[in-house]
C-alpha cells in the first residue's frame, strides 16, 4: 500500500511527469522529501514512476492521467489543486513539439500547442497562486526552451517552429511579469531554459 500524504510535508505538482525533464524533476523532488502529484497523458508510465518513487523514497505519489489540451480535464485539475494547502511547488513542464511550416501545419496542432504551453500554464498557475500567496510561501517553475530566444537553431530554421517557439516565448514574459508581481510575497517563480538532452518529447509534425 502506498504511504498516505504526510502532514506538514511539502507537495509538488509536476505536469508532463511521465518521461524526460518532468520525470527528472519528480525524482529529485522525491529524494528531497516532497510528496508528489504526477500529471501526464500516459497514466501507465506515471503509475510505474509513482510505484518506483514510493518504493525508493517513501513519499506519497498521486497519479493523475490527464490531457491538458482538453478544457474540461484542465478545469478538473484546477479545482483539485486550488485548495491544496500542502502544495509548495508547481512545475509546468507538459508540452510537445509541433515542428512544421506554418502554412501547412494542422489547425488542431496549432490549438494544442497553445493550449498546452500557454493556457494550461496560465490556468494552473492562477489556480495555485492565491493559496501560495496567503501562506507566504511557494514556488512555480515554467519549462521554456532556447527557442524562445533564438532566431535560428539547427537542423531546421526557426520558422518551421513558429507556434512552438512563440508559445515558449510566452513563458518567459509570463514568468518575468509574475516575478515582479510576487515580489515580497514569499512566492518565487522562475523559468528554466531546457536545451537538448537525453529525454523524450512528443513530436507532432502537422497532423
Amino acid at each position: 500500500m502506498a504511504p498516505a500524504p504526510t502532514a506538514g510535508r511539502p507537495r509538488a505538482l509536476v505536469t508532463g511527469a511521465s518521461a524526460g525533464i518532468g520525470m527528472a524533476f519528480a525524482e529529485q523532488l522525491a529524494r528531497a522529501g516532497h510528496d508528489l502529484i504526477l500529471v501526464a497523458r500516459r497514466r501507465d508510465w506515471l503509475e510505474a514512476l509513482a510505484e518506483r518513487l514510493r518504493r525508493d523514497t517513501g513519499v506519497h505519489a498521486e497519479v493523475v492521467g490527464a490531457d491538458l489540451t482538453d478544457a474540461g480535464t484542465l478545469a478538473e485539475l484546477e479545482s483539485r489543486v486550488a485548495d491544496d494547502q500542502s502544495l509548495a511547488l508547481l512545475v509546468n513542464n507538459a508540452g510537445f513539439g509541433g515542428y512544421h511550416p506554418f502554412a501547412s501545419i494542422a489547425p488542431k496542432t496549432v490549438d494544442d500547442l497553445i493550449d498546452i504551453h500557454v493556457r494550461a500554464v496560465a490556468r494552473l498557475t492562477r489556480a495555485v497562486l492565491p493559496g501560495m500567496v496567503r501562506r507566504g510561501a511557494g514556488g512555480i517553475i515554467n519549462i521554456a526552451s532556447p527557442l524562445a530566444l533564438s532566431g535560428t537553431l539547427p537542423p531546421d530554421p526557426l520558422p518551421h517552429r513558429a507556434t512552438y517557439a512563440a508559445a515558449k516565448a510566452f513563458l518567459v514574459t509570463f514568468t518575468q511579469a509574475l516575478a515582479g508581481e510576487l515580489t515580497g510575497t514569499g512566492v518565487r517563480v522562475q523559468v528554466c531554459f531546457a536545451g537538448s538532452g537525453r529525454y523524450r518529447i512528443p513530436h507532432i509534425a502537422g497532423n
